[in-house]
């Protein structure tokens, strides 16, 4: 939820987040993030973020650390 208001996101953006517990590691989350240009001219930007989380806090954190990944790779500055 975090990537998604962070980039603005509505049902019309090309955008998916993934998050899941590390099975090896507990504590540990994994979130992958996807943005897609709707008019196709540029690539899918992809990327992940790893870390430990046990807040709210923590979890939110990790949805910003990947939000900045996602528009350093290109989408778009839009959103908080």
């Amino acid at each position: 939820r975090t990537v998604s208001r962070a980039m603005g996101g509505s049902c019309s953006m090309p955008l998916a987040a993934y998050a899941q517990w590390d099975a090896g590691n507990a504590g540990n989350l994994r979130l992958d993030a996807a943005w897609g240009d709707p008019e196709g001219r540029s690539e899918v930007v992809r990327v992940s973020g790893y870390a430990p989380v046990g807040t709210l806090e923590q979890s939110e954190a990790l949805g910003l650390q990947v939000t900045q990944a996602l528009r350093a790779g290109g989408a778009p500055q839009t959103g908080s």
